[in-house]
């Protein structure tokens, strides 16, 4: 028997049916699937999230200005 990674060798003995054979398949080989998305799919996801993202910021800068302004009401 002979390794085909490293090349070691070692005789068969009489009970050689005891021994397996294994196939590793390299992802080389193996098909390989795209995911193909409509670009325009793709922009309209892109926009609404970056919508969200700015009503977010807008949010919290509103919620910081109120604070302040209680503190600066509280201070009087």
């Amino acid at each position: 028997m002979v390794c085909k990674r490293c090349g070691s060798s070692k005789p068969l003995d009489r009970q050689a049916s005891t021994y397996s054979s294994k196939r590793v398949i390299e992802e080389a080989r193996h098909g390989k699937i795209g995911v193909v998305e409509d670009r325009t799919e793709l922009r309209r996801r892109l926009r609404e999230e970056e919508k969200e993202l700015e009503e977010e910021k807008r949010r919290e800068l509103m919620d910081l200005l109120s604070r302040e302004q209680e503190e600066v009401e509280a201070e009087e």
